[in-house]
């Protein structure tokens, strides 16, 4: 990809107030997954790096990468049997405050790419198994699942605007790793192979 230039100036918060779900996020299909949510978003305007791949065991969790105006949401998926249980992470195979450590340092590491955007607007995201009602903080990592990450993704207040979320989206892009089969970036076209793939 080219055309990628510096950005010039760090970019600022913008606060731009909206609290709900916009209009042109489809919903949610029941049993849908992780794969058709972060699609549908995608069909609605926000770039999506699908399966991001970088050298180095601080991107390894990185499932997805997110960008709209909302900001960059870094997004793990959670191996089967996590769950949260008296507000805490719980894993079947591994210790839930590791997991929640490691998708921290996984939106730091991506947040590295972009030395000139603030931090804060880069959003570790775990995703739990199914599309159950979950939707909280733990350990500064926003806990959702297939159902609710819309919500996650696209409420509060716009940060930036489309045309720098698209520029942000790019420039992650151009600093992947190449995956034979790995979608790569997409928007609002070539979603129906994305959508197949599960």
């Amino acid at each position: 990809m080219t055309g990628v230039h510096t950005l010039e100036a760090t970019i600022p918060a913008q606060a731009v107030p909206s609290d709900a779900v916009p209009s042109d996020v489809p919903a949610p299909v029941p049993g849908g997954g992780l794969t058709e949510a972060v699609a549908r978003l995608a069909e609605s305007g926000v770039t999506l790096l699908a399966g991001f791949s970088r050298p180095g065991a601080r991107f390894a969790a990185v499932k997805h990468v997110l960008v709209g105006r909302r900001g960059v949401f870094v997004v793990v998926a959670a191996e089967p049997g996590t769950r949260l249980l008296d507000g805490a992470v719980v894993c079947a195979e591994r210790d839930g405050a590791r997991l929640v450590a490691d998708v921290v340092d996984a939106a730091a590491a991506v947040a590295e790419l972009l030395p000139r955007l603030d931090p804060a607007l880069v959003h570790p995201v775990l995703c739990l198994p199914g599309d159950a009602e979950v939707e909280t903080t733990v350990g500064g990592v926003r806990i959702c699942s297939a159902g609710t990450l819309a919500r996650v993704v696209t409420a509060g207040p716009d940060v930036m605007d489309a045309e720098r979320a698209g520029f942000l989206g790019r420039r992650l892009a151009v600093q992947q790793q190449p995956v034979s089969g790995a979608p790569g970036v997409a928007r609002r076209r070539g979603l129906r192979g994305l959508l197949r793939r599960r």
